[in-house]
């Protein structure tokens, strides 16, 4: 375990003899980003950091370069401009960007809750403006969510920001960072087929993030709600959100039609562009009637394989009821849900059917009592063989993880995503998670472990458990 400020290094520091750090912009989880100072242009830049004991955790860093990489292949208005990447002395990978100054969506919201109608038009088609540019390049953002998108002060000009998940459609980008069958993004804005894990996802996606950003500035509340990731994500495969005309009544009908229509759980049903998208939200065409199903299953939405996979058990339990949105446009609008960083589920398949044993006896013959006690053997193996991958096929799908000792008043990331409650209710996996104490005047301390069984955690051990 490591203790220690979350800020690694000094102000003043100078990296790469190229950039001297003038102040911390943000902290977080993952990272750090500062103001910086460029020598040798004497420009002011933006300067990502990843924290060195989080790139430690495989992926991560190749997760950080290939937003890097990602982004600097993008050269629009608004879409964040990358201008370098590298490494400290100490190995911690960082990104330059082009300095912004103003506040995200995610504060906005925070702030003000609804928005006005002509101000959310007015941010949604810029933020698809900019997603058009990096869908004609192929490449997919798969994390957009308020926090990720960037109102700069000056005539609220938006930038489409943190490509850190983001994929390239086609073959170039078979990587184990983005493989079928693993949950990535922001459960309240994903899509269905990006929470049912699907490895190929397209533009469709993301315009449907859009949407649910769209239904948010509206309604001052996501169109998914729950308690915790789990809950929010069993929302998006099974539920639906309320109809904004209830939410927010008094509305253009087109506006509705547009945001209904991004919302829609099947892809076919959604946008085809961006730019098909930011018509209908100008009005210039007008997006077909849609309608909501009534109940959304979630085997509507997986693709037929020969052996499909089982979906990762997110249903909730008896204990707890998705709160449902006021009708009343006088109620006071649900509290924004804490941003959360995107995690990693992994869906586990049934075990393979064994093979049927073959006999050499022909058929009708009678066989000898030999082989007939040699088959009686063989069946009793095969039933044990066939018990025991039956028990590992059906086997609990999560692990419960019980945290312990925690401090009062501490704050607790796991893998980025901040956690209220001391129960994690987690895939099984042997796969490496972080989770993060964050305490005032104590400082931070990381503790690594698995989801491969139950247990409990006690968070002020040093080490992994």
């Amino acid at each position: 375990m490591a203790n220690g400020p979350p800020t690694p290094l000094a102000l003043d520091e100078v990296i790469d003899d190229r950039y001297r750090l003038v102040r911390e912009l943000a902290a977080g989880g993952m990272g750090v980003v500062y103001e910086a100072e460029h020598l040798g242009l004497q420009k002011r830049v933006a300067l990502k950091l990843l924290l060195s004991d989080v790139a430690d955790v495989p992926g991560m860093a190749q997760r950080f370069e290939r937003e890097a990489r990602a982004t600097s292949r993008l050269d629009h208005e608004h879409v964040v401009r990358v201008t370098d990447f590298g490494r400290t002395a100490t190995g911690s990978p960082y990104i330059v960007m082009e300095l912004l100054v103003g506040r995200s969506l995610g504060d906005v919201l925070e702030a003000e809750g609804r928005l006005a109608p002509a101000r959310t038009v007015a941010i949604g088609k810029q933020m698809l403006a900019g997603l058009g540019a990096a869908h004609e390049q192929g490449l997919v953002h798969r994390d957009l969510k308020p926090d990720n998108i960037f109102l700069c002060d000056r005539g609220e000009k938006v930038k489409v920001l943190d490509f850190g998940i983001a994929a390239f459609r086609g073959p170039q980008v078979a990587t184990k960072l983005t493989r079928t069958g693993s949950v990535m993004g922001t459960p309240a804005y994903m899509a269905p087929e990006q929470a049912m894990g699907r490895g190929e996802l397209d533009a469709r996606t993301d315009l449907h993030a859009v949407g649910a950003m769209l239904y948010e500035m509206l309604a001052g509340h996501p169109p998914y709600l729950g308690e915790n990731y789990n809950q929010i994500l069993h929302a998006v495969l099974t539920g639906k959100p309320a109809r904004l005309e209830e939410v927010r009544p008094g509305l253009a009908p087109s506006l509705y039609a547009a945001v209904t229509r991004a919302l829609a759980p099947d892809p076919d049903d959604r946008f085809a562009t961006a730019a098909d998208f930011a018509a209908a939200l100008s009005g210039e065409i007008a997006a077909p009637a849609f309608r909501m199903p009534s109940k959304l299953a979630v085997t509507d939405l997986r693709e037929p394989t020969a052996t499909p996979a089982r979906a990762v058990a997110v249903a909730p339990t008896a204990s707890y009821a998705l709160p449902t949105p006021a009708a009343s446009p006088a109620a006071p609008p649900p509290a924004r849900p804490a941003a959360v960083e995107p995690l990693a589920l992994e869906l586990d398949r049934p075990a393979p059917p064994l093979p049927a044993p073959t006999a050499d006896v022909a058929v009708g013959a009678p066989a000898p009592a030999s082989r007939r006690v040699a088959w009686i053997f063989a069946g009793l193996a095969a039933l044990g063989v066939a018990g025991a991958g039956g028990w590992w096929a059906l086997r609990p799908a999560n692990v419960t993880i019980d945290l312990v000792a925690v401090p009062d008043g501490a704050r607790l990331l796991l893998d980025g995503t901040p956690i209220l409650g001391r129960r994690l209710l987690l895939p099984r996996s042997a796969a490496a998670h972080l989770l993060v104490v964050e305490r005032r005047r104590e400082g931070r301390r990381t503790i690594r472990f698995d989801a491969s069984r139950d247990r409990q955690l006690d968070v002020t051990r040093e080490g992994a458990p």
